[in-house]
């Protein structure tokens, strides 16, 4: 079904945007179990992706082409199985030793998973599409959700660690929110490029284009993932920085939980945007 493209891209996007941002933490500075938690994380959204394209293959419309018959190309899965599999050593050996090498699996699998998602996003890119964008739009926008659905987790996570252990630097909560801001910041100028892209590129008179952004075709759909997806969580990505910069840490976690929920709403729908439509957002 064309429906779990959605729910398995959400998944493998999530676990390498996770294990990616850690490359920007300093591991000497955090609580280890915070990392055990991104580790454990990682590999059962990673593993849970490419169990479910073992289990439910999906089809895709037929203006994705023979892309529809590569979703299965080994050499992204194993990438993919690369990175869950270095993750879960590092969790391993963090749950059962008090043994610090985890560093060196985590690494390995933060520097694997964006060449994972690119790889794989490549494989996605249609071969008929309702409004022309250029090819590399495919892979920036998968990148950029894959950061941002990791962003806002690891962030969530991480105010969750931060007030089980009060002895981590307070000003660590600021530079997380500064990751999220960026993270989130890259997205939107990822759809922004987008969106300029195709106004350069479809006719005035563009039927698409009026589907994709009428109330009686996509619309409901663009304006949410605009909407929800974007514009709140920017100015929740404020409130973040701005809470956590006056030390008010509970504040800051629970508005964490907040942007979470925006971000992954904004980005399933994105994905359905782009298996029906072709356009990525």
């Amino acid at each position: 079904m064309s429906i779990t493209f959605i729910l398995n891209l959400f998944l493998v996007q999530t676990g390498c945007g996770m294990v990616a941002l850690c490359l920007f933490l300093p591991k000497d500075r955090i609580d280890r179990y915070f990392f055990k938690s991104i580790c454990f994380f990682t590999w059962l959204f990673i593993g849970g992706g490419l169990l479910m394209r073992k289990l439910y293959p999906f089809t895709l419309p037929e203006h994705f082409g023979s892309a529809a018959e590569r979703v299965t190309y080994p050499y992204v899965n194993i990438l993919f199985g690369v990175v869950a599999a270095f993750a879960f050593i590092g969790w391993a050996i963090t749950r059962f030793t008090n043994e610090v090498p985890f560093k060196k699996w985590l690494g390995i699998a933060s520097i694997l998973a964006i060449p994972a998602v690119i790889f794989d996003s490549m494989l996605f890119i249609p071969e008929k599409m309702m409004l022309h964008t250029p090819d590399f739009l495919v892979p920036v926008q998968f990148v950029t959700a894959s950061l941002v659905l990791g962003g806002f987790l690891v962030g969530m996570i991480f105010g969750h660690w931060y007030l089980i252990n009060t002895d981590m630097p307070k000003r660590l909560l600021v530079r997380m929110a500064l990751i999220l801001s960026s993270t989130l910041g890259l997205k939107i100028l990822a759809v922004a490029l987008s969106w300029f892209v195709i106004q350069q590129t479809a006719p005035a008179d563009s039927e698409w284009l009026k589907i994709l952004t009428s109330m009686g075709g996509y619309g409901i759909f663009f304006w949410q993932r605009i909407l929800i997806g974007l514009l709140i969580p920017a100015g929740i990505s404020y409130m973040i920085w701005s809470t956590a910069r006056i030390g008010s840490n509970q504040s800051a976690t629970g508005i964490m939980y907040v942007g979470v929920a925006f971000i992954f709403i904004g980005e399933l729908i994105a994905k359905f945007l782009f298996l029906f439509s072709t356009i990525p957002l």
